[in-house]
């Protein structure tokens, strides 16, 4: 079975309101950051096979734009962590709840 069709039938069905629209973000924000990292490895390679033919301008701009997409993959590694700990805050809650309607 495809994944992400797996997981899209999981959360449309099986899962409260806000754990669905946590997940589903926190899903798109790994499908990016996933490939952002490929993109990344790809431009790190180019850049290791070809720097001794640069000029030193391209190799600064080269290491600025590595540079860059690190930034950005690092911006949304900290967003799906806030998303996951806000997550793991509100299901906890929500199961204290339950434990002291249950007793």
């Amino acid at each position: 079975m495809d994944v992400d069709k797996f997981f899209a039938d999981r959360l449309a069905n099986d899962l409260p309101a806000k754990v669905r629209k946590s997940t589903t973000q926190i899903r798109e924000l790994d499908v990016k950051c996933n490939g952002l990292t490929k993109n990344i490895h790809k431009t790190l390679f180019a850049f290791a096979n070809g720097m001794n033919k640069m000029t030193r301008e391209q190799k600064k701009h080269h290491i600025a734009e590595i540079d860059r997409m690190y930034a950005k993959a690092e911006k949304m590694a900290r967003a799906k962590v806030a998303l996951s700990t806000e997550l793991y805050d509100d299901v906890d809650h929500d199961i204290l709840m339950m434990d002291k309607i249950t007793k």
